[in-house]
């Protein structure tokens, strides 16, 4: 028994020293399909994918299988003119290979560069974009005419709280006669003051929905005439100056036709449609 193991251990110990003595005398050798021959020892292969190779140079390099001609083993002469030949050619396709890596790592920055220049562009359009319409930190004057009791002046201003939400001041001013029962005709003058909040559906657009609500003083002047234009005593109230509290409500829409100025279109309460343009200012 243990002379049979002896034997096992023997055989593979000459197989080693064999395989050793014949690596030391053989090397691999890669003939590419350009007509290159590489010369060394193959370290890492890839089936039907990639090799790479170490030349005695100690420089490593890897192909792709369909650039592969070919892979033998060849034994290694020493100081002949063949030798010479093919080491040079090993020298050559070290620098050929080198070369080929300088052109694709300068093609894949160049690339990269060119994908960046892309994002970059994309990016400043987006933002370029994102400076139209209602945002955040903005805030908006519009100036309009409509009509409510009478025809109307409108000042608006909006402080941009949110992208969506605004905080504000409505200002009106009217006037508008009123035919009396007795013939006569009133005559009144209304300036309002509203504390405003407004919801805008779609910030950072050119076209920009919102709908509001506000409560606020209103200050009343009226006179009374006769049929002859004559100013006369009131006949229904005491006093030609009145205040009353009162409130707005409505929905509109500013189309923004550059980055700081719209178009705007309102219904609504005491001011039943305006129209007019809104400017950015801040």
């Amino acid at each position: 028994m243990l002379y049979q193991i002896l034997k096992i251990f023997s055989a593979l110990i000459l197989l080693l020293l064999i395989n050793k003595a014949y690596s030391q005398q053989y090397e691999d050798v890669v003939y590419l399909k350009d007509g290159s021959i590489i010369r060394g020892m193959i370290i890492e292969q890839i089936p039907n994918i990639s090799i790479k190779i170490e030349t005695k140079g100690n420089k490593v390099f890897e192909f792709k299988m369909d650039e592969i001609e070919k892979i033998k083993k060849e034994k290694i002469y020493e100081n002949t003119a063949d030798s010479l030949t093919k080491v040079q050619k090993t020298e050559n396709i070290d620098s050929t290979s080198i070369d080929k890596e300088k052109k694709s790592t300068d093609l894949i920055k160049k690339k990269d560069t060119k994908v960046t220049s892309q994002k970059n562009d994309s990016l400043k359009q987006s933002t370029l974009a994102n400076e139209y319409g209602y945002r955040k930190g903005k805030s908006f004057m519009t100036i309009s005419l409509g009509y409510s009791w009478g025809f109307s002046l409108l000042q608006y201003t909006d402080i941009a709280v949110t992208d969506n939400f605004g905080m504000g001041t409505d200002v009106l001013f009217t006037t508008y006669p009123t035919s009396m029962e007795n013939n006569y005709t009133a005559h009144s003058t209304v300036f309002g003051l509203n504390l405003t909040g407004n919801y805008h559906l779609s910030p950072k657009k050119h076209f920009d929905p919102y709908v509001k609500g506000g409560i606020g003083f209103y200050l009343w002047l009226i006179s009374e005439t006769d049929n002859n234009d004559k100013e006369v005593d009131l006949s229904f109230m005491d006093s030609q100056t009145a205040f009353t509290l009162g409130y707005t409500i409505g929905a509109g829409a500013n189309y923004f036709f550059s980055k700081g100025t719209a178009i705007n279109f309102s219904l609504g309460y005491p001011v039943y449609f305006s129209t007019g343009i809104l400017f950015n200012i801040k």
